[in-house]
């Protein structure tokens, strides 16, 4: 069974910038998807994307669920192709971070001494 979130009436807005907004998101994913429903994440309404909210409404993600899962429960809609290639930076990153964030916070503490 799919839900459809509509990020633009989820948010109240037409942009989707800040981490607090990204929250929002994750929470509502995180409901649906451990409810057993498969998420289609619109954004076609949503005129601005920036990272910070993207880091925690969709990157966060591979921190709970595998990318397995995430590729068989969640789909995104509606997005221009810059904010596609941010989608994919985003997506790169946390996959990168959340399979060995040990490693990748001592390296970043290590090179900052």
């Amino acid at each position: 069974m799919e839900q459809l979130l509509h990020v633009s009436e989820i948010l109240g807005t037409t942009t989707a910038l800040t981490r607090e907004q990204g929250q929002t998101i994750y929470e509502k994913i995180c409901g649906l998807i451990d409810a057993g429903y498969t998420v289609s994440l619109d954004f076609s309404d949503v005129e601005s994307i920036l990272s910070p909210f993207l880091n925690v409404a969709v990157g966060k993600l591979y921190n709970k669920y595998s990318s397995n899962t995430l590729n068989n429960q969640l789909t995104i809609t509606g997005i221009s192709d810059e904010q596609y290639n941010i989608f994919e930076i985003v997506i790169s990153n946390a996959k990168s971070y959340y399979k060995d964030s040990q490693s990748f916070n001592q390296a970043v503490t290590n090179g900052c001494e």
